[in-house]
């Protein structure tokens, strides 16, 4: 599992397995909008570990808030959620590109498989489409992939 790679009673995102610190490249932004706290939690907690700075929001009225007061480079979202849903949110940032800048992907995630085709037809070029419950290490090596 991939929270047992991290060095005993390290929590931090510096530790590596040998239980010293490694460099870390200058963190990206990652914002993660989900309505349900402890899936966002969770997954906030994961790519802090894996290095990213994240941002949190529990819908995407508050993912917008966010949005026109700090540059994100990825938005990891759930699809159903009060006030505004995932695809609304990629929606609104699709038709405001200046709210996502530097914008290099968006990662939408469902616990229906049904919403993939709503999903991929935004029209966003690098979207990431994800069934809940997620495999954490295959996200990581797609999510990984904006940054290159």
């Amino acid at each position: 599992m991939f929270l047992n790679r991290l060095a005993p009673g390290c929590f931090h995102a510096a530790c590596d397995v040998g239980g010293g610190f490694r460099e870390m490249n200058p963190k990206h932004t990652v914002l993660v909008v989900d309505d349900d706290a402890v899936q966002r939690a969770l997954l906030a907690r994961i790519l802090d570990i894996s290095g990213y700075h994240v941002l949190t929001a529990a819908n995407g009225r508050e993912a917008l808030t966010i949005l026109k007061q700090k540059s994100v480079e990825v938005i990891v979202t759930d699809v159903d959620m009060p006030e505004m849903s995932g695809i609304e949110l990629v929606r609104e940032v699709k038709e405001h590109p200046v709210l996502g800048a530097p914008l290099l992907g968006v990662v939408i995630l469902s616990g229906l498989e049904i919403h993939r085709d709503e999903a991929l037809g935004l029209g966003v070029s690098n979207l990431i489409f994800g069934v809940k419950p997620i495999d954490v290490e295959s996200l990581l090596e797609k999510f990984s992939k904006f940054f290159r």
